[in-house]
């Protein structure tokens, strides 16, 4: 996860930027994602994650006005990286793939993806890999600051 979270994204054709989202729509679960691209992360997550669940619950129910607020945080030093989405326990296994020699490497893989260029702490959401795995990957990548809040930014991604 390490590896795929500090492999940069690509530029944006039309911007020349990194940005957040994703070129298509996607599902969690029978949840569809829309995944608009947006230029900062709390934009990307309040409006193509949280504002979108909430649209499908309203759908499927009665709408809470009392839901929504106006949030104050920008995430402006926050840099999009591919982010899996919806990893837990049974989006993860031990598979092997073929390398260009034909030979097979035994490696961790993830699949049923709800992909999109992220936050890569978005994926740190579902604590999938216990907390000696957060050790070794937070000394590969950073927290990002401010370190202090990381843990509500954790909570705030579980939802």
């Amino acid at each position: 996860m390490s590896k795929l979270h500090t492999t940069p994204v690509p530029l944006d054709l039309n911007t020349g930027r990194r940005r957040f989202g994703f070129p298509v729509p996607i599902f969690c679960g029978n949840t569809k994602q829309p995944n608009q691209v947006c230029d900062s992360w709390a934009e990307f997550y309040a409006n193509e994650r949280l504002l979108a669940i909430l649209a499908t619950i309203e759908e499927r129910s009665d709408p809470d006005t009392g839901l929504l607020y106006t949030s104050s945080g920008e995430g402006k030093d926050i840099v999009p990286f591919a982010v899996q989405g919806d990893l837990s326990s049974g989006n993860a296994d031990w598979g092997r793939t073929i390398g260009s020699g034909g030979d097979e490497i035994p490696e961790d893989v993830v699949y049923d993806p709800s992909a999109c260029y992220g936050h890569n702490e978005y994926n740190l959401m579902i604590h999938l890999f216990g907390s000696r795995s957060f050790d070794q990957y937070h000394w590969i990548v950073p927290k990002t600051e401010p370190v202090a809040e990381y843990a509500d930014r954790v909570e705030l991604y579980e939802l």
